[in-house]
């Protein structure tokens, strides 16, 4: 785990920087060597992944209505074909849009890219790296409905889709290039969700198509078996953000990312009883890492309180989340190559 440690701290570090660019591009290259360097056996869905790559190059596809993954495996053919390559192939599409997005959007780079490591995203490209890409267009396609631009945010979003069909759930954003809801509205419905989710179980599964029930019946990705832990968990991350919302300036409760953050607690509150719930929120919680990077600094009073509030918050979850490993990242095993080295 120690490598994990020392790139947070790092990230904590360069905070003091702000929005200094060299700052900011040079933690951007540290987090894409690390994943380059690192080992193709890393993360636990990486083996069957790599299957499907070898089907790919043979010609089998798995993965008909998202065709960016194959079309990427094909280019990479004109790398050598290595997995290895591969995997640096998908990462070099996932990072520069998140770069991106937190240069135009962000009014503390270092902070935002801080949050991107803290909260996990990055750390979770190493084992499902179709989503974290489609997270990544997603993300830019939330930058265009923000900027009233919603020809490219079309196109980002069928992108997004592409890469991970789920990422359609991004079509939901759109409401809030008409709509802002007031800070009632948001308590009133995480209520209502937070109570809908309780209540959820196989019950339920006549609402959903026959073809998709035996996704919430997939031992282990279905419905939760320890429900405790992740109430807890999911109580203090909406007590966060209504924190936040109650004490920030009317600057961040009308901000277009607060309702992304909304829709996506929306989500993890609803779904608290599945497996994948969290991770399907993901599509809408990414953007925390540009809320509330932009909160600390539109805070009005006690900026530096609710900033490194917000950095203990983000490292706890890390660390909660590295100490769990569920997606198998840890140790940190880097690349043959580098190992033969020493």
């Amino acid at each position: 785990m120690a490598i994990y440690f020392l790139i947070l701290l790092i990230l904590l570090f360069f905070i003091h920087y702000k929005n200094e660019k060299r700052i900011f591009y040079f933690a951007s290259v540290l987090l894409f060597l690390v994943f380059a360097f690192k080992n193709v056996n890393l993360g636990a869905d990486t083996s069957s992944y790599f299957t499907h790559f070898k089907e790919l190059i043979n010609g089998e596809n798995h993965y008909k209505t998202e065709p960016i993954w194959g079309l990427l495996a094909h280019l990479n053919l004109f790398f050598g074909g290595y997995y290895k390559s591969f995997q640096i192939i998908l990462f070099a599409c996932t990072l520069p849009p998140v770069v991106y997005v937190i240069r135009k959007d962000s009014k503390n780079y270092v902070l935002s890219l801080f949050f991107y490591y803290a909260f996990f995203y990055y750390l979770n490209a190493f084992c499902i790296v179709r989503q974290a890409m489609a997270l990544s267009y997603l993300l830019v396609c939330f930058h265009f409905i923000k900027t009233k631009k919603l020809v490219p945010a079309t196109i980002f979003l069928i992108i997004a889709i592409l890469c991970h069909n789920l990422a359609i759930l991004g079509i939901v954003a759109f409401i809030f290039y008409f709509k802002r809801f007031s800070l009632k509205t948001i308590v009133i419905v995480l209520g209502l969700a937070f109570i809908a989710g309780l209540f959820v179980n196989e019950h339920f599964l006549f609402l959903v198509p026959s073809r998709y029930q035996n996704l919430f019946l997939w031992e282990g990705h279905g419905f939760r078996e320890k429900l405790m832990p992740y109430i807890l968990i999911i109580m203090a991350m909406n007590i966060v953000f209504i924190i936040c919302l109650l004490r920030g300036s009317k600057t961040s409760l009308k901000s277009f990312w607060a309702q992304t953050v909304f829709a996506g607690l929306v989500i993890m509150n609803g779904s608290l009883n599945l497996v994948q719930g969290l991770r399907i929120s993901q599509f809408f919680m990414i953007t925390q890492i540009i809320f509330y990077a932009n909160y600390t600094e539109e805070k009005e009073d006690k900026q530096n309180l609710y900033k490194w509030g917000l950095i203990a918050y983000s490292s706890i979850y890390f660390v909660g989340l590295l100490y769990r490993d569920s997606i198998g990242v840890v140790p940190y095993i880097p690349a043959n190559w580098i190992q033969n080295l020493f």
